[in-house]
């Protein structure tokens, strides 16, 4: 006989409801004795493990990060940037986005709303495509880059920023 059809046998109809002596209104649960083992054994390895996902997960430092977004000198009016940490330079950890308001101004956001980026060094990727009108083809076309594609792949982009703690950290870049 398996484990498994054991256990399985063991829990069929094991429990039962039994009424004590003297209180017809009261019930209490009953297990068989092999039940209560297994019972026991489960405990006693889930106890040590339950323990692991107690209390807070050590987020790394945050600092708050904004700035403006341009190319050529004139402020992009859409898009997005991303501060990607660079493991290359011993920052690892969250991904840092935030959206590109219509003034070229951003906010960064690792969980909480503007809450910033992870301190350290960052490759920062920035995406601007334009809005495709509505398509009545079967296969819309792609959607037409407002910047140059460099910046929208971490491989490619040059651009670089350090986020640093304690600070405010105002990092604009103008795109060529």
């Amino acid at each position: 006989m398996t484990f498994l059809h054991q256990v399985k046998q063991t829990m069929d109809l094991r429990f039962h409801l039994v009424k004590k002596i003297g209180t017809p209104s009261h019930t209490r649960l009953s297990f068989s004795f092999p039940f209560r083992r297994l019972m026991l054994a489960g405990l006693m390895l889930a106890i040590p493990m339950g323990n692991q996902g107690c209390g807070k997960a050590a987020t790394p430092p945050l600092a708050k990060v904004s700035g403006v977004i341009s190319l050529d000198g004139k402020p992009l009016t859409a898009g997005t940037v991303q501060f990607i940490p660079d493991k290359e330079m011993g920052t690892a950890g969250r991904m840092a986005v935030g959206t590109i308001q219509s003034n070229g101004h951003y906010e960064l956001t690792s969980v909480k709303p503007g809450d910033g980026a992870q301190v350290g060094h960052h490759i920062v990727v920035i995406q601007a495509f334009e809005t495709a009108p509505p398509v009545t083809e079967t296969e819309p076309p792609p959607p037409r880059a407002l910047i140059p594609l460099k910046y929208t792949d971490p491989d490619t982009s040059e651009l670089r920023a350090e986020v640093k703690k304690g600070t405010r950290n105002e990092i604009s870049f103008d795109l060529k």
